[in-house]
């Protein structure tokens, strides 16, 4: 990420503007082979946050020497990088301040060379392009098994590594917020949840997807600097504009604004898995704050439970903080969810069906047999009793209100202005745990409310400018100043458009 000095913005309100660009062609070693500057005469980027090739850029360049035509043995080839920088000339001192837009693979080139001019046109997508099949990504062998248990950074570490042959990455740890109550503020989990299996077809990339998609909220990417990033989608929540909308105001070439009304969504009715047990139990005591749950099969020994074993179980009495379970007079083992953040007084009720999961002395709380969760963005606090009726209306018990008063896709008054998006099948199938749905539920109403309504704004273009980034705007229209997100950048010599969404944090004031 680049920091913006007192120059940098300088250099964007100068009247006038020298624009310039430098392109190194690299080895799969980030080493420079040659570079070329000053000799392009057509530039245009784009940078799109919500795309699994986030950068892409394209080139026409003046060629200077026959070094530069495209075969196995000049310098552009399938075995090079591309690694460029925007330049801009600050008036004052003649000097260029460089900007890094990318690191790049070339899929396409087109060479035409006369008496008069000679050019190449590239055009470049950043690393992920050889790992999706597009120019690279497959691997030698019929299956590939990635185990339950197995490290998630470790997974990978290995599919950037040693299948895709990259040295750079920076690989965050899952984690997520621990209820209140509790002395950790988060939790931290680094296990695949069950064995996911590749064919022969499945590109270095989409295991990379399969991977993230796991829980919500999380993004893959190759950087800037051509580092493969893995991290949790930034929510700016506790930043500062990066651009302030003072700074911004001189730049701004309009105001369009898109809603997409055929998508607005604020109510998200998700089904993960029905999980099928491998064990039953209706039969609870109580004992402190432990379940004593009874399975009635002589062969089965609650003294030496079989990792990755589910139960089905019935319990006799709303569960306490801290509550624990045992089989058949066992040990006695903590339930938590994934995080291994004890479930809360009031996860689990009578007459309600749960799965509990066993894996290294605890209990992983599934919640109910068949995984459902639903969320709702209201513009008011539900009361008791609406969530009570609401469970019944809705027949779920896993329902989650994100409380955003001025928002104007939000229900006003309950079962009333409901827009509805059920979402079941397909990638929804992995979703393990009724926790798991609701925060997938939660995130997937975020998007379908936030990401609606989005701003247009044609600027010149700052350079140093990424996606998921916040800045400020004063609206031409309204007068009204707000935060937005950037979420797409689009440029064509020295012009850009962004694309916006306004600012909301992530996860506001949530009931349940």
């Amino acid at each position: 990420m680049h920091f913006q000095t007192k120059r940098d913005l300088s250099i964007l309100h100068q009247h006038t503007k020298n624009m310039y660009v430098m392109a190194q062609i690299l080895n799969y070693d980030m080493q420079i082979v040659d570079s070329f500057q000053g000799s392009i005469t057509e530039y245009s980027y784009s940078e799109d946050c919500d795309s699994d090739t986030r950068r892409t850029i394209s080139l026409s360049v003046v060629i200077k020497d026959k070094t530069f035509d495209v075969d196995a043995n000049a310098k552009i080839w399938l075995d090079k990088l591309i690694r460029v920088y925007v330049g801009y000339e600050d008036m004052r001192t003649s000097e260029i301040a460089y900007y890094p837009k990318g690191v790049y693979t070339i899929c396409d080139n087109s060479f035409s060379w006369d008496s008069s001019t000679s050019s190449l046109q590239i055009s470049c997508v950043d690393q992920s392009a050889c790992c999706d099949g597009t120019r690279n990504g497959y691997v030698r062998g019929l299956t590939t098994k990635i185990e339950e248990g197995s490290s998630i950074r470790g997974a990978l570490i290995s599919l950037i590594t040693q299948e895709a042959g990259f040295k750079k990455y920076r690989i965050d740890t899952y984690h997520r917020s621990v209820p209140d109550g509790y002395e950790e503020t988060i939790a931290e989990f680094d296990e695949i949840p069950y064995d996911m299996e590749f064919d022969v077809n499945t590109s270095i990339w989409e295991k990379v997807v399969e991977i993230r998609d796991l829980y919500p909220g999380w993004e893959a990417f190759f950087d800037v600097d051509g580092t493969f990033v893995f991290q949790g989608i930034p929510t700016c929540e506790f930043d500062e504009p990066v651009i302030t909308a003072e700074q911004l105001a001189p730049l701004v070439q309009g105001e369009p604004c898109t809603i997409t009304f055929t998508e607005v969504a604020n109510v998200t009715d998700l089904y993960g898995q029905n999980i099928e047990p491998d064990h039953y139990s209706d039969k609870c005591t109580v004992s402190g704050d432990t379940y004593k749950m009874t399975i009635e099969d002589e062969n089965f020994d609650g003294n030496n439970l079989v990792l990755n074993t589910k139960f089905q179980v019935s319990v006799s009495a709303t569960s306490v903080k801290g509550q624990k379970m045992s089989f058949n007079n066992g040990p006695s083992y903590p339930i938590v969810y994934e995080g291994n953040i004890p479930i809360s007084a009031g996860d689990m009720r009578p007459e309600t069906q749960y799965i509990v999961k066993y894996k290294k002395g605890r209990f992983y709380f599934y919640g109910e047999c068949q995984v459902h969760a639903i969320c709702k963005e209201v513009a008011f606090t539900p009361t008791a009793e609406q969530i009570a009726e609401d469970k019944v209306y809705e027949s779920c018990n896993n329902i989650k209100y994100r409380v955003i008063p001025d928002s104007p896709f939000a229900i006003k008054e309950m079962w009333k202005d409901e827009i509805r998006r059920p979402l079941a099948g397909g990638e929804y199938e992995n979703i393990f745990s009724n926790d798991l749905a609701s925060q997938r539920a939660d995130y997937e109403t975020w998007k379908t409310t936030r990401l609606m309504s989005r701003l247009e704004l044609p600027i010149i273009e700052i350079p140093w400018l990424s996606t998921n980034q916040l800045i400020e705007y004063t609206s031409k229209r309204t007068g009204e100043t707000k935060k937005y997100i950037v979420k797409q950048i689009s440029t064509s010599n020295g012009l850009s458009t962004l694309s916006c969404i306004e600012f909301y944090p992530l996860y506001p004031f949530i009931v349940q």
